[in-house]
């Protein structure tokens, strides 16, 4: 009898009680919508960059990177809505282009249309952790009376600027998703002063999802966008494909 593969997505998703076919959005019935995309000029790809590949990165003990390679992993369900494009590990525009840039990274990125949503998944929740946004004397915000996560907030604040200088870009979007949640995140938190949202992970995907299946019926796609957003693809080693 053959056992389960630990370093599966689906046993990995199991473990996280992560089920993609609970979104609203996974069933759905796109084939009226397939047709408005120019496949000729991407050839068809919908999901682009370095993911983690690794036993190491996709072990059973929830480790930062086990996070990225199982966020990575349920973005890329989001391809099956006719226009996405995901990316992992990209770079953000006007940063240096070299392999491996640590300081302006993006994990995740994912594109409909002229709508960018940025994903950092590295935030972590435990019992004492309030849920608030704090700003530091440095002027970063992060989460709690200590700003937890405030380079990954600053990050993506900073990437989202950037983001939006990209060709045609209408609305840039940046989410930091966090795990282990115990409690609904309150309003007043969901989004901080500088446009971050917190959202837990099954939030993330369905906050994404049905937001581009209620653009559909008016949205166009844009390809000058994703052919500047295919360059930014870092150039990685190690775990990294």
């Amino acid at each position: 009898m053959q056992k389960n593969d630990p370093y599966s997505v689906e046993t990995q998703l199991k473990k996280r009680e992560i089920d993609p076919h609970s979104y609203s959005w996974y069933e759905t019935d796109y084939s009226a919508y397939q047709g408005r995309v120019d496949e000729s000029s991407w050839a068809g790809r919908r999901v682009y960059g370095r993911q983690v590949t690794s036993p190491w990165g996709r072990d059973s003990d929830g480790s930062v990177v086990s996070d990225i390679w199982i966020s990575g992993a349920l973005l890329n369900t989001l391809s099956r809505i006719p226009g996405v494009t995901v990316f992992h590990r990209l770079r953000a525009p006007g940063t240096p282009k070299v392999t491996l840039n640590t300081k302006f990274p993006i994990e995740h990125a994912v594109l409909h249309g002229s709508t960018v949503y940025l994903v950092d998944p590295k935030a972590n929740y435990w019992s004492r952790l309030a849920l608030h946004w704090t700003r530091k004397s440095s002027g970063r915000y992060g989460i709690g009376p200590k700003a937890h996560f405030s380079y990954n907030h600053e990050g993506l604040a900073d990437g989202a600027r950037r983001f939006a200088t990209l060709p045609g870009v209408q609305q840039v979007i940046p989410l930091l998703a966090v795990k282990g949640l115990e409690e609904p995140i309150p309003a007043d938190a969901r989004w901080s002063p500088q446009g971050v949202g917190l959202f837990a992970v099954n939030e993330m995907m369905e906050f994404i999802g049905s937001n581009i299946v209620a653009s559909l019926p008016h949205w166009r796609d844009n390809p000058d966008l994703r052919a500047a957003m295919i360059d930014l693809r870092e150039r990685a080693w190690f775990t990294f494909n």
